[in-house]
């Protein structure tokens, strides 16, 4: 619930800049709930990390 909760406070940072460092960042950090539900047991920066690395290049492909 923590990890869910700092995703959503990330996102609306980013989104304090301008709209479109928060899109990509919302797209970035948009695997987290499917990585916290295959293990629910993985520390939180390790999953904001995989995210995001699972994200890049793919960010056009989640937008379509």
């Amino acid at each position: 619930m923590l990890t869910m909760f700092l995703r959503n406070l990330f996102t609306a940072l980013w989104s304090l800049l301008l709209l479109i460092p928060g899109l990509v960042k919302s797209y970035s950090y948009s695997m987290i709930p499917y990585i916290l539900a295959e293990n629910p047991s993985i520390p939180r920066k390790r999953a904001f990390e995989m995210s995001r690395k699972m994200m890049d290049e793919q960010k056009m492909n989640a937008f379509f």
